[in-house]
């Protein structure tokens, strides 16, 4: 039960040894790394203000709600309307090292704007890494949109006390609704040092607090008017260790929320005990495995990977699924047990299981 784990309270130790991580360019994720995230969505009063230099933190009380895959690529296998912005020789500012695919986004439009199929552009070099910006499909238009300054993220090498700050803007015109813009001022401190302990392991890390402030500005042809909205904040706290890509720790702060996402292995949820028939997906027969059909539909995307998977996470089938309706047949040499059938293409990515 959650209410037992947190009458344990969250504790904290200070160390009086031990020695800070080294994290270099080196330590960020490379083209075709992928990183399987557990979600907390509850994870309680913290907190968060405890830090400094040697500490132990425990987040081994971390549950996950759901799963995702952080999922890198090379920069030149984004669309091609994507690499003229953020593949350009001529603008080595905004020349993107790695591209990762990102979550859709819902701007404060009243619904009007829609931002899906996101990919999140980086640049990486010795000293810093930074967010060049981001692409997606805008109302279902490919759109580029570069920050007119990137957003640092991560200072190297890294060191405790550093700090750091960025001004970031981008805006877009949209056909039928008008403009959007939004601006984001970030200041990043790197505030602690020492181990960190997750569901996941012991890891020796540092912790990046970065405070966010973000202005959004909006103007609808239709009314001939606009507005800049209110001011919105968050808070990130992430812990880098050593070799390990993205953060093995991230926790964000949006009003009294928090959300923690981090490192994990493959988990197993109760909800999706057994793959059923529902509008998303139909299996035929069910529950056998002689000749089995599954057919699926892919509403909102296309030419994502499917694959299934056993329990140790040996890829048993694989295939590209497209736009509408899909289906396949489950590999009779496969034989029998409990797999994993894994859909792309949705945020997080859709996990069921087969038994």
């Amino acid at each position: 039960m959650r209410a037992a784990v947190f009458s344990l309270v969250f504790i904290w130790f200070q160390l009086s040894g031990g020695a800070q991580p080294i994290i270099n360019a080196g330590d960020m994720p490379n083209v075709d790394d992928t990183f399987r995230i557990s979600i907390d969505n509850s994870i309680g009063a913290v907190d968060l203000d405890l830090t400094g230099s040697g500490y132990t933190w425990y987040f081994s009380f971390l549950e996950s709600d759901e799963q995702t895959v952080d999922t890198f690529v090379n920069v030149l296998s984004t669309p091609v309307a994507y690499n003229i912005v953020f593949n350009n020789p001529l603008d080595p500012e905004h020349r993107a090292t790695i591209a990762a695919m990102g979550e859709d986004r819902s701007p404060p439009s009243g619904g009007q704007i829609t931002i899906t199929e996101v990919y999140n552009f980086f640049k990486e070099d010795a000293l810093q890494y930074s967010q060049v910006g981001f692409a997606a499909k805008v109302n279902d238009v490919p759109t580029p949109l570069k920050y007119d300054n990137p957003e640092k993220i991560y200072k190297f090498p890294m060191t405790y006390d550093d700090r750091d700050t960025s001004l970031s803007k981008y805006s877009i015109s949209i056909p039928t609704f008008g403009y959007f813009g939004e601006s984001r001022y970030r200041i990043n401190h790197v505030d602690g040092w020492g181990t960190l302990i997750t569901p996941f392991g012991t890891f020796d890390a540092y912790r990046i607090k970065s405070e966010i402030w973000i202005n959004d500005t909006i103007f609808y042809d239709a009314y001939g008017f606009g507005a800049n909205l209110p001011e919105r904040t968050e808070v990130e706290y992430r812990w880098i260790a050593d070799n390990m890509g993205v953060p093995v720790l991230e926790i964000t702060e949006r009003g009294s929320g928090h959300q923690a996402r981090y490192q994990d292995s493959l988990q197993i949820f109760t909800e999706l005990s057994k793959i059923g028939n529902s509008e998303f997906l139909q299996i035929f027969p069910n529950p056998s495995f002689s000749d089995t059909k599954i057919s699926f539909n892919l509403r909102n995307t296309e030419n994502q990977p499917v694959t299934i998977t056993n329990l140790a996470g040996e890829v048993v089938f694989s295939t590209t699924a497209s736009k509408g309706l899909n289906s396949l047949v489950f590999p009779e040499e496969a034989g029998t047990g409990i797999f994993l059938l894994h859909i792309r293409g949705y945020n997080p990515a859709k996990i069921f299981r087969i038994e």
